[in-house]
């Protein structure tokens, strides 16, 4: 098995820049993002497992009354 980075690339899941990987091995090729886990099969378009990480919400209360 043959692991490496590809510079510049940019993730179809989590728009991360550098953080895919390209796999090589005996069954093929495919794409690993480190970031958020998503991989794509290389030899055909069908996505092999699609892994999100939970996204976090920031929410702010502000006072627009004033007292």
């Amino acid at each position: 098995m043959k692991k490496r980075f590809i510079a510049g690339a940019q993730c179809p899941s989590c728009s991360e820049l550098d953080v895919i990987t390209l796999v090589e091995s005996e069954q093929g090729s495919h794409m690993h993002c480190v970031e958020c886990g998503y991989e794509e099969n290389m030899t055909d378009s069908e996505p092999v497992a699609k892994k999100k990480k939970p996204t976090e919400q920031m929410i702010q209360w502000v006072n627009i009354d004033s007292d």
